[in-house]
């Protein structure tokens, strides 16, 4: 039902009836039949009442078909009385749509229609209530699209599990023909999933891993296990957030007066104590992230605690934001720091390898030889019954800690192999090089993938970040913060 329909009204029932139907007192408010009262729906009857001035002339309309109003030879008072009519009813859904966003207890993910009729068999919808179709529906739209969010991401989050057993310059066909060889599919599939959705998500994770690395190893995407789940989490986080916080289109309730409504909850908005401080505190926390962008005072190893004493950080201007958001801010940051500090230092190490085989110091090539014959370069049929790390020897991982300590010091296992796979690229020690690039067009196209890295993670772990403070919750619904009125007020609300 695409907005509220006087016509649809039973025939059969004529409109002195229909205009006489009883209302319920706020003695008699509806509670479901299996709460033990624990519910209340005062909101849902309350809303429906007119205030006494009005209740005349908008009852004799309200329930009417248009073609018995054009019999009205007053136009004016016609249509002055649609106008209340239908503002007041305006008022009296997004009531009723309040109501709905606080019944936590409510499963809204399901077929509206369905819910419609449980809903009222809990006596939650007072009987002939108009409207309750599109509020409904407005409410399950909202819920089926945060639900897929979550449950796609959360496909995501699977397949990344799998990732160390895949190769990625693999065809996304290929690869869904390998988790069906593997058996993995009845795992990752279940009612909601397709086959579709399980390669968009593939194509999504392809895309993180090309940001990330451009050396595949097993060893390489482990490793980078933690960061891209942390990734991943921040997209469905932020894709939900965003869905909970533009998804209130009221217009549609009631579309000859939807920028009424929407201007009734802007003013609620207004007045509102609670959302005013929600409010405030979020714009607040974003102008600190901005005046963060520029700080130079913050370091990858900076402490926490020295950074909310000092006052070049944490400034006067910020002193009413709230602590917990403060620190969610610093610790955002720092990780980012640190994430693109490892991918400078990786460079850096890298290029000074390079220049002292350059030089005619190759006693690293030594290293990756040994490497080699411990299985350094063969894993394309690793086992997916046991953890990864059981592919290699102990000599192995003994190895490249002397390629650590050698080359790339205080670097993570996955920087070392991603080190080892490029050096051995340059130098054609096993036999990848290609004889029409050299050596310093190879390192100058690994340096342009790290500037793209570091580009990457600040925009993905910082300048597009998910807090996951309960304040931003609480923005995102604003309905159970806002009080709403329950009749039309010409002077307030107009």
């Amino acid at each position: 039902m695409d907005g509220m329909n006087v016509h649809d009204e039973d025939p059969s029932e004529d409109v002195e009836a229909r205009t006489k139907r009883p209302k319920l007192s706020d003695e008699e408010e509806m509670v479901p039949a299996d709460s033990g009262g624990g519910l209340s729906c005062a909101a849902v009857t309350q809303a429906e009442n007119m205030d006494a001035e009005s209740s005349a002339t908008c009852s004799a309309i309200a329930y009417q078909p248009y073609e018995d109003m054009s019999k009205t030879s007053d136009f004016s008072v016609k249509d002055d009385a649609m106008e209340h009519y239908y503002k007041q009813e305006a008022i009296r859904l997004v009531n009723f749509t309040k109501t709905l966003y606080s019944l936590d207890s409510v499963d809204f993910y399901r077929c509206p229609v369905d819910l419609h009729k449980e809903l009222e068999m809990k006596g939650l919808i007072p009987p002939n209530f108009i409207g309750a179709e599109e509020c409904i529906r407005l409410r399950c739209t909202k819920s089926n699209i945060v639900h897929y969010y979550d449950t796609y991401y959360k496909l995501v989050e699977k397949l990344c599990d799998l990732a160390p057993y895949m190769q990625w310059n693999h065809e996304i066909g290929k690869q869904v023909e390998w988790l069906k060889e593997k058996g993995h599919l009845p795992s990752l599939c279940d009612s909601t999933i397709s086959e579709y959705e399980i390669c968009l998500a593939l194509e999504n994770l392809h895309g993180l891993f090309f940001d990330m690395y451009w050396r595949f190893h097993p060893l390489i995407t482990e490793g980078y296990r933690d960061d891209l789940l942390k990734i991943i989490k921040r997209m469905a986080g932020a894709m939900r957030q965003r869905v909970k916080q533009t998804h209130e289109e009221f217009s549609r309730l009631l579309p000859p007066y939807g920028d009424f409504t929407n201007n009734l909850l802007n003013k609620c908005k207004e007045t509102s104590p609670g959302y005013q401080h929600v409010a405030k505190q979020v714009a607040l926390h974003g102008e600190f992230d901005s005046h963060l962008d520029s700080c130079e005072s913050i370091q990858h190893d900076s402490s926490i605690n020295e950074l909310l004493e000092d006052e070049t950080v944490v400034t006067r201007q910020f002193s009413l934001l709230e602590k917990e958001l403060v620190k969610e801010s610093l610790n955002a940051k720092i990780y980012m720091l640190k994430k693109v500090e490892e991918v400078e230092s990786y460079f850096t190490c890298l290029e000074s390898l390079v220049r002292r085989r350059l030089d005619g110091r190759d006693d690293f090539d030594k290293l990756v030889r040994e490497l080699a014959k411990e299985g350094l370069f063969e894993f394309s049929n690793l086992p997916t019954d046991k953890p990864l790390r059981k592919n290699w020897s102990p000599e192995f991982y003994e190895l490249l800690d002397n390629a650590r300590h050698s080359a790339f010091p205080h670097l993570p296992d996955h920087y070392v192999i991603n080190g080892l796979l490029d050096y051995s690229f340059f130098f054609s020690l096993n036999d990848e090089h290609h004889e029409s690039e050299t050596v310093e067009d190879c390192l100058a196209k690994v340096e342009e993938r790290c500037d793209s890295k570091c580009f990457f993670l600040r925009k993905e772990l910082w300048r597009t970040k998910y807090y996951t403070n309960p304040i931003y919750e609480q923005f995102g619904d604003a309905l159970k913060l806002i009080d709403l009125p329950q009749k039309f007020d010409c002077g307030l609300y107009c």
